[in-house]
């Protein structure tokens, strides 16, 4: 949110002939400024370059509430206005305030009361835009340099005073303030209220409201490196075939009487994809060994897995998985025959091995 960074305040009865002042640091590029000034003798400021005039009142004295946004090798001299009266003549008085915020979107401003009252009250309030991060910035003026501003509100609550400036010179001098208030608001508008203390005087109150371009997101995460998983694969397949209801076991042979399929990863994943993820796609091989007591069972149970085992099982079982990928290829690369094996004597079975190449990839 809007950070305060530094103020600075002068006032000066007939030295000088600039109503400016001097930071200790120049104002960084992009920052906010805001100046609050006041000069005796009613006379007509020009706005210098860089700087916006947001609101004026005039009596015996004028005042005026500025603003710019600070710019690369900003000078540490600030001079938001010239007078038409040579400043060193008549009493003037200045306060100027950096605030570390993102550059100003919209500035909504109003001015009231040139009158001999001592609590100033803003007459029209402001609607800042709902939801806005926004720094609320008040300010007030007065024709006796030795009179002070306290009290200041902003929307009822307590605002920072950041500047109290006064000089007594010329017939009675002239006084300024500047306060402000961080804002995020969420409906509603606001007032700003300042009780200027001491002789009789005319003055104003001001009350701006800086809204803040947030700052742009940030950006994108690089890509997640995401390997294709045999695990996730595997899992997949064996679910397809027990839902077709094959007796099937991983890598072993299942707890049960023949016939049934064991289903193997050969090899694999071999890995492919885009140069800024290799590794996002996988190329896997199975092996299914469907396992009979005769050359008819294993034929017919190496059948039904042929027929269960197809693109859009594999695809189901992904999404019922929740996990994020998808077949793009399934192929049955090695069909071998149906032979005896007599390893298992005195009770041999018969053997119907296939082999499938699987390739997957993330889902879009």
């Amino acid at each position: 949110m809007a950070a305060f960074v530094q103020t600075k305040e002068r006032g000066e009865d007939v030295s000088g002939s600039e109503i400016q002042v001097t930071f200790d640091t120049a104002p960084t590029d992009g920052n906010l400024l805001v100046a609050m000034l006041s000069q005796q003798a009613a006379p007509v400021h020009t706005t210098q370059a860089g700087w916006t005039l947001l609101a004026t009142r005039s009596a015996s004295d004028t005042g005026g509430l500025y603003y710019k946004v600070a710019g690369a090798g900003e000078s540490t001299t600030q001079n938001p206005a010239d007078s038409d009266t040579d400043a060193s003549t008549q009493p003037w008085a200045i306060v100027v305030t950096e605030y570390a915020v993102p550059v100003v979107a919209v500035v909504e401003v109003n001015g009231s009361n040139v009158d001999n009252t001592a609590t100033k009250t803003l007459t029209t309030p402001l609607t800042p835009t709902a939801g806005i991060l926004a720094i609320a910035v008040g300010g007030s003026f007065s024709t006796r340099g030795s009179n002070t501003t306290d009290s200041q509100t902003i929307g009822g609550l307590v605002a920072t005073e950041r500047g109290d400036p006064g000089t007594t010179g010329g017939t009675g001098g002239t006084q300024c303030s500047l306060w402000d208030l961080e804002i995020a608001s969420t409906s509603g508008s606001y007032l700003t209220t300042a009780t200027i203390t001491g002789s009789t005087f005319q003055g104003a109150i001001f009350l701006a409201i800086f809204e803040l371009v947030p700052p742009p997101p940030p950006p994108p995460p690089p890509p997640k490196m995401v390997r294709a998983n045999q695990r996730e694969l595997t899992n997949a397949i064996l679910a397809v075939l027990t839902e077709a209801g094959i007796e099937v076991g991983d890598a072993t042979a299942p707890d049960c009487d023949k016939p049934y399929t064991i289903v193997t990863a050969v090899s694999g994943p071999r890995y492919d994809g885009p140069m800024d993820n290799t590794e996002i796609d996988g190329s896997d091989r199975f092996q299914f060994s469907s396992i009979g007591v005769t050359r008819d069972s294993a034929d017919g149970y190496r059948q039904l897995v042929r027929d269960a085992l197809t693109v859009e099982a594999l695809d189901a079982q992904f999404v019922t998985d929740s996990t994020a990928r998808r077949t793009m290829r399934l192929i049955l690369d090695i069909p071998r025959g149906t032979r005896r094996d007599e390893r298992g004597l005195p009770d041999p079975v018969f053997l119907a091995v296939d082999q499938y190449l699987i390739d997957t990839t993330p889902t879009p």
